[in-house]
């Protein structure tokens, strides 16, 4: 943790909760709302706490999202995720 660090939190969405946001992702109120479990389970995955096979399950309940910015937000995290942590074949 840097000192110029003023906060840090870990999260773990439960897998109780993890099966909601599956199921009813578009129930979570408030964009930023939705950004922050997107991007929280792109984390868990990182962390191998969350399987990547299930991660499609809540990008699909984004379907109807008419937010760009929002859309945006979860493909260059999902993006990072993956180029950080899949190594590329040469």
């Amino acid at each position: 943790m840097n000192s110029d660090d003023y906060g840090f939190a870990a999260f773990s969405v439960d897998k109780k909760c993890s099966t909601f946001y599956e199921e009813n992702l578009p129930l979570v109120p408030g964009q930023l709302n939705r950004v922050v479990v997107i991007s929280q389970h792109i984390v868990m995955m990182r962390e191998i706490l969350y399987p990547a096979t299930r991660f499609p399950k809540i990008l699909n309940q984004m379907i109807e999202e008419k937010n760009q910015n929002l859309i945006n937000t979860a493909y260059i995290a999902l993006a990072l995720a993956v180029n950080s942590y899949i190594p590329l074949n040469k």
